[in-house]
């Protein structure tokens, strides 16, 4: 979802990454957890703190959504399932062939916890890591709006636990053992399965 990786973009790049922790061409999309890329995501950023959603919203929950609408619910699905985003083979996986997103299985800072290995990368600061993160905001479940701070970043993992999914949050402090409700709006980054 991000503008150096779209083709029909002027700023289409595929090997650029994010220039500044503001840096919006590098943002991306807003996936609720588990689900499909099937433009529910797709966010149109006009700077660092405002973007349009592509598609409206809808208050009606489905675990196979018909249309590209945003779901503004407690829960996006009728039936959880914590598989949906846990492997490159999962059913909804919204990564490219070969890649799927960073996991914490144990939901604890240990070897397992790939955001952990990131933030450990971390030695210049953000976007001294591999994933050149920046700080996008996230999109929340109650109205569908945008939550934008200009210095806070919000992603998900790959694993879930009870109603919710761990992400990783960051910015003046980082907590790589986040987690938000599935519903909520927030980027991803994949990375290459090993």
């Amino acid at each position: 979802g991000a503008e150096y990786a779209d083709l029909n973009s002027p700023n289409f790049n595929p090997q650029q990454q994010a220039t500044a922790t503001t840096d919006y061409k590098a943002y991306g999309s807003l996936f609720q957890w588990g689900r499909k890329a099937d433009g529910h995501e797709l966010i149109n950023w006009t700077s660092d703190t405002s973007g349009v959603s592509k598609y409206g919203t809808t208050a009606t929950r489905a675990n196979n959504p018909f249309n590209p609408l945003f779901i503004m619910r407690e829960g996006w699905r009728v039936n959880q399932d914590d598989t949906l985003w846990a492997s490159e083979s999962s059913a909804n996986n919204v990564c490219p062939v070969g890649y799927r997103l960073p996991l914490n299985p144990n939901g604890a800072l240990d070897a397992e916890h790939e955001f952990y290995q990131e933030i450990n990368s971390w030695s210049g600061g953000i976007l001294s890591g591999k994933l050149k993160l920046p700080y996008v905001g996230w999109r929340n479940r109650s109205d569908g709006s945008f939550v934008y701070t200009g210095w806070h970043g919000f992603y998900w993992s790959g694993s879930a636990t009870k109603s919710n999914a761990y992400d990783i949050y960051f910015g003046y402090n980082w907590n790589p053992l986040g987690f938000s409700n599935r519903a909520n709006g927030l980027s991803v980054r994949c990375i290459k399965n090993q």
